[in-house]
């Protein structure tokens, strides 16, 4: 089932919005249990803080990937110049906006 999650750092207070498709497992089963996202930021603060400093939300599931994906993005773009906010590109009409 594909989902969008936000993973937010409790140490630094900075949060990541990102969506995943997997079909073997629910998405309570797979975020930060087997997956802990792709985003190399959240990778290096994980090395750095550790898992338990944060906490992951389901933010929505969908029934298709392509859907899920595009409202990832809407979500991306509504957030991204928050100063704490992690995504630094989304995805609008075929082409990627930077910050």
């Amino acid at each position: 089932m594909p989902y969008i999650y936000c993973v937010h750092n409790l140490i630094t207070d900075e949060f990541y919005y990102g969506s995943r498709y997997v079909e073997t497992v629910a998405p309570e089963e797979d975020l930060w249990i087997r997956y802990f996202t792709s985003s190399r930021t959240i990778k290096r603060q994980i090395d750095l803080y550790g898992l338990e400093c944060f906490s992951t939300t389901i933010i929505e599931t969908h029934t298709n990937k392509d859907d899920c994906y595009r409202r990832e993005q809407d979500i991306i773009k509504e957030y991204i110049a928050h100063p704490k906010c992690l995504n630094k590109q989304y995805r609008e009409c075929g082409n990627t906006v930077f910050l």
